[in-house]
Formats: C-alpha cells, sequence, structure tokens
C-alpha cells in the first residue's frame, strides 16, 4: 500500500473593529484573530514622549486575572508612564484573561529598537496575545492552502492579535508564522505579549 501524504489544511485569518472578533480564535480552522482598533491620539502622544526621551521598558511579570492594574501601578519602571497605558493594559490582561479562563497571564512589556525575533517561526504556546503600541507591527504569513502566499502580512499599531502557536490542541501543524518586523534607523517599538499560566 502506498502512502498519501495529507494535505495541508487551510489556516485563516480573522480581523473586525469590535473585541468579539477574539474569540473566533476557537474556530479550528482559525491560527490568528485581530481586533482592528485605533489608539486614543492622547495616549499615542504620550507613548511617543516617553519613547523619544529614551526611556526604556523590559518588564516581564505574571499578572493577576483581577487586580492587574494595582500590579502595574506598583511596577516602578512603569512610574512615569500615562495612567491610560496601564489602564489599557489592565483591560486586555482582563479580555485574554476571560476568554482563556486563566486566573492569571505571563506579561511581556518592552521598548525596542530592533527586530526581536526577525526570522519567520511559530511559538511553541497554545495562544499568544501581541500588540505593538508603538511602531511597526509583527508580521505573519498567510496559511490558506499547500503553498504559503508570498505576501507577508503586518498588523497595525494598536491592533490586538491572538495567535495560535503549536501547543494549541490539534494544532501542531497549524500554528501560525510571524516574525518581529524590520525597525528603520531610530525607530522605536512598545509592544505586549500575553501568555496564558
Amino acid at each position: 500500500m502506498i502512502a498519501t501524504e495529507l494535505p495541508v489544511q487551510p489556516r485563516y485569518a480573522v480581523c473586525g473593529t469590535t473585541p468579539d472578533v477574539l474569540a473566533d480564535i476557537f474556530e479550528p480552522q482559525n491560527n490568528l484573530a485581530v481586533w482592528q482598533r485605533s489608539l486614543p491620539q492622547l495616549l499615542n502622544d504620550a507613548i511617543s514622549h516617553q519613547l523619544s526621551d529614551g526611556i526604556r521598558l523590559n518588564i516581564t511579570q505574571e499578572v493577576p486575572a483581577s487586580g492587574c492594574l494595582d500590579v502595574l501601578n506598583n511596577i516602578t519602571q512603569l512610574a512615569d508612564w500615562p495612567a491610560a497605558l496601564k489602564q489599557d493594559i489592565a483591560h486586555i490582561v482582563d479580555m485574554y484573561t476571560c476568554l482563556f479562563d486563566v486566573d492569571s497571564a505571563g506579561l511581556r512589556l518592552r521598548t525596542l529598537d530592533g527586530a526581536m525575533c526577525p526570522k519567520l517561526h511559530f511559538d511553541r504556546v497554545p495562544c499568544r496575545l501581541i500588540t505593538t503600541y508603538h511602531g511597526t507591527g509583527t508580521q505573519w504569513l498567510p496559511q490558506t492552502g499547500n503553498e504559503h502566499q508570498d505576501t507577508i502580512q503586518t498588523l497595525n499599531s494598536g491592533d490586538i492579535a491572538l495567535l495560535k502557536g503549536a501547543t494549541w490542541p490539534d494544532n501542531e501543524d497549524g500554528a501560525i508564522i510571524h516574525r518581529s518586523p524590520p525597525v528603520m534607523p531610530g525607530e522605536k517599538r512598545l509592544l505586549l505579549t500575553l501568555d496564558a499560566i
């Protein structure tokens, strides 16, 4: 009997302008869900001001589903950052932990002036949340059939994306392929990621 290779199942990205689109990540055929949103201009300006002053962040912190804002307010590195940023992060943590029914999340908040993960790759996690508060967003590769499309897509600043990884149930071959974007000289990014704990 000749073994035949099964075709790769198409995987899709879903995008929407309301947060309920994030629940579509639970559909087996979806490996990316994006809430396309714009940040308030005042928040954009405040973040730009901090970055132009050379203030850096490198925070790795477990945060609780409830009381996250209190934790953020007590992180010394965030003391001079706008309250609106901390409130937005707490709101995102609340959505993420509620969606996946977990009590806490692993938070990373970093300023970057270079590509953190410049090569196309997939994550060995169930589902990672990524949002770029400032600068070019994460890039991803559509997977819609047997061949990957050539066109790399880029998330917008402010977008909130859920990316399925290789340890999502029955998703070993469906993890979304992505990378950090090339960074122009002088460009600075502010990146938030969340993982379920």
